[in-house]
């Protein structure tokens, strides 16, 4: 009797195994990873969509100021937030804060109106007694004066920071720039940020776009130990609706490398020279047609004068379209300046000639026009246009 019993709970046991063995149960979704607090301020990633940034802001009521963080591994504990006016603080200090996960916060102090105001977010994590380890930030900006009326024309900047003469020590971070716009209206518009190791501005070593505010690393910086290192900065306005390029005045730094060194500046001498196209025309990649076209040189547009031919017939300039040195006829051009001031430079060797023989056009290949004004600057082309009408081409006579 007892052998029938176990024989039947063994069997079972072994029908419910089968069943449930043929069953296809999901199997369980894993747990979403744990998003931890950093630890280390090397964890922490910079905040990111600040807002407020590069508008205009009614000064009658407090501002919200609000940002986005992509927690990557792990957290801050809160997000620091700094406002400030002028030249950045250093170091910046904690002005505001909040905790995490908050991504916005209403800035208490009422803004001033006609102001242009600097701010950051910082992620920010506990250490215990002495300084929190603050993490990546970034930079935002924002105007509280009125809007200009369209056609309202930009003043020259005025430079602010570093002060002209200045002899400063290099951060390791680099140097922050700042200049003014003294128009009385926010206007439409950017700046240009020249740096330069030359007082002539022979050649731009960093460009950078930006509204009044530029940054430029430790490592553009060339220091040589036991001597002068003189830099010159200057901005230019760049409106949105017209040609006008107004330049700021031209200030100049020092790195003084060595206790007790007294630095003279050297002399900048005269500005080179500049030049107004005064017609649509191509810029090539040398002082002949029969160079690749490297760029155009449109109508209005203006550029200062680095270089020319043996000739003097020839200009060699920095493109202001597509930042690359070219060469545009000097025939075609409005000078201001002395052009005795302009060094020669000589033409490049022509690898693969453009020009194809032709006996009508005198070797000129005219294909490589593509406007009317550069096609007809070259007395060997003819612009011509279908009869029945579409785009034109410039042809051999």
């Amino acid at each position: 009797m007892r052998r029938s019993v176990c024989f039947v709970i063994i069997l079972i046991l072994l029908l419910s195994a089968a069943l449930l063995g043929s069953c296809n149960f999901p199997d369980p979704e894993p747990e979403p990873e744990e998003v931890l607090p950093c630890l280390e301020g090397s964890q922490l990633v910079a905040p990111e969509n600040l807002s407020p940034d590069g508008v205009f802001v009614d000064p009658s009521s407090l501002v919200t100021l609000s940002w986005s963080y992509s927690a990557v591994d792990c957290y801050p504990d809160r997000v620091e937030l700094y406002v400030w006016t002028g030249v950045e603080p250093a170091p910046p200090g904690m002005t505001g804060w909040t905790p995490w996960p908050n991504t916005q916060l209403q800035w208490p102090i009422p803004l001033e109106p006609d102001t242009l105001y600097f701010w950051r977010a910082y992620g920010g994590i506990e250490t215990g007694p002495g300084s929190d380890v603050q993490g990546p930030s970034t930079l935002a900006w924002f105007y509280t004066g009125e809007l200009c009326s369209p056609g309202t024309a930009m003043l020259a900047p005025e430079l602010v920071y570093p002060p002209d003469g200045a002899d400063l020590e290099l951060p390791d971070d680099g140097i922050t720039f700042l200049w003014d716009d003294s128009t009385s209206c926010m206007v439409d518009g950017s700046y240009e940020f020249q740096l330069s190791d030359s007082a002539g501005f022979g050649a731009y070593s960093g460009t950078v776009q930006s509204t009044m505010y530029a940054h430029m690393p430790a490592t553009w910086f060339v220091i040589e130990p036991d001597s002068c290192n003189f830099y010159y900065w200057r901005v230019i306005s760049k409106p949105d609706e017209g040609d006008e390029d107004l330049y700021s005045e031209t200030w100049s730094f020092t790195f003084n490398t060595t206790d007790g060194l007294e630095c003279e500046q050297p002399l900048a001498g005269p500005a080179l020279p500049r030049i107004t196209s005064l017609e649509h025309l191509n810029c090539y990649a040398g002082p002949s047609p029969a160079y690749p076209v490297e760029d155009a040189f449109l109508q209005g547009m203006s550029a200062m004068v680095e270089g020319r031919n043996e000739a003097g017939t020839w200009w060699w300039i920095l493109s202001p379209k597509s930042e690359v040195y070219c060469w545009v006829r000097a025939e075609h051009m409005e000078l201001e300046g002395d052009a005795s001031l302009v060094p020669f430079r000589e033409a490049p060797v022509l690898v693969k000639p453009t020009r194809k023989p032709d006996a009508g056009g005198g070797g000129v290949n005219c294909s490589q026009y593509n406007t009317p004004e550069a096609c007809k600057s070259n007395s060997a082309c003819s612009w011509y246009k279908p009869p029945a009408g579409g785009d034109g081409s410039c042809k051999n006579k």
